[in-house]
């Protein structure tokens, strides 16, 4: 009896020296111990503002070679993204450059994930690529480029622990409008190429209309949707449409406003500052057109929109 007993101790001895292995020189060789990568996340704009990560509860993690030619893939759900949190995976593959693209989200039902880019679900978008108001669920990106890994195999098990710097990809517009006939319902459309981006996150020129009907609230016609990023310089054009005729009675080309307002205050619109936009406009009837509408007043992104009378 005495002499098991001893042996489970010895057995016991042993299995603590061949786990602890891989971290010190118990054994001459430690090839096989195990390898990978560890990230931390956090969100700064480069104007300053910090972001909560909290509302993503899942991380999908692209890995590219030097070459930019998809190697892995690895998938994390049901998390909550604090500053406390750490993301490993077992990715070990020395001798060359890679990688890391991080696309972090609130859940995946309005977002299909490719080995070279994301996009909308298409079950969210008809055949005109026409995204009816709905509430996009968080998206964030991020990325760690030209990390090389090198070979550790004689060091045992070695975790490099890489910071990431996540930024929203998909954030609220908020209208406000005022001077529209209060007898009408209005529809605002927004057109625009940025439903794809690339693992660079860089947009994939293809078009999207984002309809959103608008509430009257007071004298104000209200709308609130989601939309993805602002890319600079931006496609995006702003309809405002009498509902039941779908005559378009304005129009915002959105670049040329913000051109004109950098103009304006000598500052440049940067869209990793931007994480939500709101809009208000103050329209009339055109007198040249009684059926359409001109802008006399409007803020954009908390400036204010430049209107100068043209003379012919």
């Amino acid at each position: 009896m005495k002499f098991y007993r001893t042996s489970a101790i010895v057995a016991l001895f042993l299995a603590v020296l061949f786990f602890a292995a891989c971290n010190c020189a118990v054994y001459d060789s430690l090839k096989d111990c195990p390898q990978g990568v560890a990230f931390r996340f956090a969100s700064k704009t480069p104007c300053g503002d910090v972001l909560k990560l909290d509302k993503l509860k899942q991380l999908h993690v692209q890995v590219y070679n030097s070459k930019g030619e998809f190697v892995q893939q690895f998938d994390e759900k049901d998390i909550t993204v604090t500053p406390d949190y750490v993301l490993t995976i077992p990715f070990y593959a020395p001798g060359d450059k890679y990688s890391f693209v991080f696309w972090g989200m609130q859940n995946d039902k309005a977002y299909k994930l490719n080995r070279k880019y994301l996009e909308l679900d298409t079950k969210f978008r008809a055949e005109d690529n026409t995204l009816m108001a709905i509430q996009l669920p968080a998206l964030f990106y991020g990325a760690f480029h030209n990390y090389l890994n090198i070979d550790k195999s004689e060091l045992g098990t070695q975790i490099d622990t890489l910071a990431v710097n996540m930024l929203p990809y998909s954030y609220p517009l908020n209208m406000r409008i005022q001077g529209l006939d209060p007898n009408k319902q209005y529809t605002v459309e927004i057109a625009d190429t940025n439903i794809r981006f690339d693992w660079n996150g860089q947009v994939v020129d293809k078009p999207v209309t984002y309809v959103c009907d608008a509430n009257k609230k007071g004298e104000l016609q209200v709308v609130t949707l989601d939309v993805m990023r602002l890319v600079r310089p931006t496609n995006a054009i702003i309809r405002i449409k009498e509902k039941t005729t779908g005559q378009v009675v304005y129009t915002l080309p959105m670049e040329q406003a913000l051109q004109d307002i950098e103009k304006d205050t000598h500052q440049e619109i940067k869209p990793d500052c931007v994480h939500r936009i709101d809009i208000d406009l103050t329209l009339k009837p055109d007198p040249e057109n009684k059926d359409t509408y001109m802008a006399i007043a409007g803020r954009i992104l908390n400036w204010n929109m430049v209107f100068r009378e043209i003379i012919l």
